[in-house]
């Protein structure tokens, strides 16, 4: 059954330009955005929707048409531009399989449309894995792992080339250890099954005690009670986002949630995002307390 659509209050959605409801919830319709623009919310290749600006949608017919019209055998010395059709660029950057599949590292660094950025990594050590961070079907953040060190950028969304632009690197972590997000529990349940996803997102340990989360945002936190993390979940679901979870000798973190709560409280044989949510098993009240956590970076939403 299709969500009902309803207006958002949350930052998330009175902070963009786009309409302040969930495009997924809003399946083909048309809404004002809070920049007075008008959007349609439209699938992707995937299914999954998106806002997209009437101006847009008419343009891309416009330049549909225009190079429908070129015909170089009338004109040898015209030539089309590469320009005027995305889908010519993007044919010759497909550095992964599938939308969550693994990163080809250096068909990624060929990709980057920033010349300098492309340049420094071009000529400096390249880094070992890249992942794509995982938020509802958008990527705001892209890792570059080294090996003992990483360095994150910003990937954010810009609605008027309606692509995501690697511009800027926010931080680098060295760690001491590096936990990659996939459906480790192997559940059928989850949209994608293990592997598929790899690095949807990511938790650091950088030190006693000390860990990173990278997915709803970039935060910090302390473990309780001198608790050491072993295992750590991110598998995706349905509306294609992605669910943390780190389980510890003492406690289990709902890193989403930034949430805690003593091992005992779930059955750890389990998944266990399936029974704090109560997804596909029988419901309980688990016995939670609020993880402090400090935010490095806010999440950078793309519009949908």
């Amino acid at each position: 059954m299709m969500s009902k659509c309803i207006k958002q209050n949350t930052m998330k959605y009175k902070s963009r330009s786009s309409p302040p409801y969930s495009a997924m919830d809003c399946q083909g319709k048309v809404m004002i955005g809070n920049d007075g623009a008008t959007y349609i919310s439209k699938p992707d290749k995937r299914g999954i929707y998106r806002w997209v600006k009437s101006s847009d949608i008419v343009s891309s017919k416009i330049l549909k048409n225009k190079t429908m019209r070129i015909n170089p055998k009338l004109n040898p010395k015209l030539k089309p531009k590469t320009s005027i059709n995305p889908s010519s660029f993007s044919s010759k950057c497909l550095y992964k399989k599938t939308d969550y599949g693994a990163i080809n590292v250096s068909k990624y660094i060929k990709c980057i449309p920033n010349d300098i950025l492309k340049n420094q990594l071009e000529m400096g050590v390249a880094p070992k894995h890249i992942y794509e961070i995982n938020d509802n079907a958008s990527f705001p953040f892209v890792v570059f792992d080294y090996g003992g060190r990483v360095d994150i950028y910003n990937n954010h969304f810009n609605e008027e080339t309606n692509k995501a632009e690697l511009n800027k690197k926010l931080i680098g972590v060295k760690y001491d250890q590096i936990f990659i997000g996939d459906n480790e529990s192997k559940d059928p349940y989850w949209t994608f099954k293990y592997g598929i996803a790899k690095g949807n997102t990511i938790l650091l340990q950088t030190g006693k005690d000390k860990y990173m989360f990278i997915g709803k945002g970039i935060l910090s936190f302390s473990t309780k009670d001198g608790d050491t993390i072993r295992r750590y979940y991110s598998p995706i679901g349905g509306n294609y986002d992605s669910f943390a979870c780190a389980v510890g000798d003492k406690y289990v973190y709902l890193l989403n949630d930034k949430k805690y709560a003593p091992v005992g409280e779930f059955d750890i044989n389990k998944d266990i995002i399936k029974q704090y949510y109560c997804y596909d098993c029988e419901c309980k009240k688990y016995k939670t307390m609020t993880l402090s956590m400090k935010t490095n970076y806010a999440p950078f939403y793309g519009f949908y």
